[in-house]
């Protein structure tokens, strides 16, 4: 099985070893051998445990994430749905006069971010309509469910391939069509009815503004599809920061000049400025599970955990730190102590 790792710092689900610390024959910086202050070397206990992590938003990332990850032995699953906005390509924009939509494509253009498998999982993500105008919401938690229509309006299951290039046909007024090759894009087709009913078909006056047009066309719901998920998956970004998220349209309209002609255009409606992701964390029979469980237990753990996208962090504490100023002075109120360097290492 083949895993891509990249930006780990970021997304790298990790785990910490805790040990303590060890007699050093270096600590800080070596004094002047005619100023020379005796001293040595103290240990302290320190404490770590797996707690989960703070619900945070997640709107205003120029990257979002969307997957699933099946059955990590440590982790259990992870499941990553996506929210995102729709903006009009100009205000004011008009379909011209009898328009026909040929088809439509939900284009998210990969960024460098992945974790998961590439080789031989199958993904499948179903997009829907949001019941309500992402823009005008306050709160984009990563816990937040987002209510969506039942209608399906768009799907795809297949392979990831996030560092490969692709092939598209691009229209060319008046000419024959070509083939051009884009950036690494997953591309999932959306319902030709469903775009002729919330886009091409709605009054000049809902087009005009990007803010009328969000409240009539709501927003797009990406969700994981674990029934035809196969494999352990993995956990992708898209890249938000550019123009080259959208929604493509492409239709034909009677020619401007010929009536019994028709023009085939393409447009492109830019996601950009509201997009937010919703992550779910099943650690059921996974050690993750037993530490959240029971975080205080007679014998402490010989490993704690942290993992990315709002799952577990630890928390350090250092229970017996306010003794060690006592244990330093030995008895001695009057002696003074100069702290050379103190370490936390972490294995």
């Amino acid at each position: 099985m083949k895993f891509i790792k990249q930006d780990l710092l970021t997304l790298l689900i990790g785990l910490f070893l805790f040990a303590s610390c060890k007699s050093s024959n270096s600590v800080g910086i070596s004094p002047d051998p005619d100023l020379v202050i005796k001293g040595e070397l103290d240990t302290i206990l320190v404490e770590s445990k797996t707690v989960p992590e703070e619900i945070k938003s997640t709107l205003g990332s120029p990257r979002q994430p969307l997957g699933y990850i099946n059955g990590d032995p440590i982790f259990g699953n992870t499941e990553v749905s996506l929210i995102m906005s729709v903006n009009l390509p100009v205000g004011g924009y008009g379909f011209g006069t009898s328009p026909v939509v040929d088809s439509a494509v939900l284009v998210l253009p990969y960024s460098t971010q992945f974790y998961g498998d590439t080789t031989s999982s199958i993904y499948s993500f179903n997009v829907h309509q949001l019941k309500i105008d992402p823009t005008r919401e306050q709160s984009f938690l990563s816990n937040k469910v987002w209510p969506v229509e039942t209608a399906l309006i768009g799907a795809f299951t297949g392979k990831i391939m996030p560092k490969t290039p692709v092939k598209v046909s691009d229209i060319v007024t008046g000419k024959t069509d070509t083939i051009v090759t884009l950036p690494p894009h997953l591309r999932i087709k959306l319902s030709n009815d469903f775009i002729k009913d919330n886009i091409v078909s709605l009054d000049s006056a809902t087009r005009s503004k990007n803010g009328r047009f969000a409240a009539a066309f709501k927003g797009l719901h990406v969700s994981v599809n674990k029934a035809n998920t196969t494999g352990k998956g993995g956990v992708m970004f898209f890249d938000f920061a550019g123009a080259n998220a959208n929604v493509q349209i492409y239709y034909k309209k009677q020619n401007a000049t010929a009536s019994t002609d028709k023009d085939t255009v393409a447009v492109s409606f830019p996601i950009s400025s509201t997009a937010a992701a919703t992550v779910v964390h099943d650690y059921t029979g996974t050690p993750v599970k037993t530490q959240l469980d029971a975080p205080n237990p007679a014998t402490p753990y010989d490993v704690t955990y942290l993992q990315a996208l709002a799952g577990v962090r630890n928390k350090i504490s250092f229970p017996s730190l306010n003794k060690f100023i006592e244990r330093a002075k030995a008895g001695n109120a009057n002696a003074k102590i100069v702290i050379n360097r103190a370490e936390l290492v972490v294995n």
